[in-house]
């Protein structure tokens, strides 16, 4: 009997969208964007068990520094803001295939963005209380030490993946 893949493929044309990414850049960059292929992505949805797993156990790891390793200053302060870029990587890997890099790079943007998001005291003006779980994952102080720690959790993700070894030298 023949079983299909449980993959989910979608195809974005960003050329159709009114307020795309590749519409902005022709703008602003027209010389750059014909040059190169922004034209469309595909994303396949693959829900990973081993990527789940280890997801769920960096969590713990984030909630064990969140509540009882608080006061150990350098933990609390720096190593969970490498962890935690560490932790959307897998979160991301358990249910999507993409590719490793892009991801890296996207969570480095998106971890930055938050983090200038604080400076603008985003979960106060969105509503949440203080000591709420959502203005504590928001966060409510900008630091830039966090975005260097968050590149330092980026650039430890790619060195684990260019270490990871190829496919082709597994069948050896």
């Amino acid at each position: 009997m023949h079983h299909k893949s449980k993959e989910i493929n979608i195809f974005v044309d960003y050329k159709k969208s009114v307020f795309s990414e590749y519409r902005f850049f022709m703008i602003i960059f027209p010389h750059i964007t014909r040059k190169t292929k922004l034209n469309s992505i595909t994303m396949k949805f693959k829900f990973s068990l081993t990527y789940f797993i280890l997801s769920l156990c960096i969590f713990l790891i984030e909630v064990l520094i969140a509540t009882k390793l608080k006061d150990i200053f350098f933990v609390r302060a720096y190593l969970g803001d490498v962890i935690v870029v560490i932790l959307l990587y897998t979160l991301v890997k358990s249910c999507i295939k993409v590719d490793d890099q892009k991801l890296i790079l996207g969570i480095l943007i998106f971890s930055c963005i938050v983090e200038f998001a604080q400076y603008f005291h985003i979960a106060e003006k969105l509503g949440f209380r203080p000591g709420s779980i959502m203005y504590i994952v928001i966060g409510n102080a900008f630091s830039w030490i966090d975005i260097l720690c968050y590149v330092a959790g980026c650039l430890l993700l790619y060195i684990g993946v260019k270490m990871k070894p190829s496919k082709e030298l597994k069948a050896l």
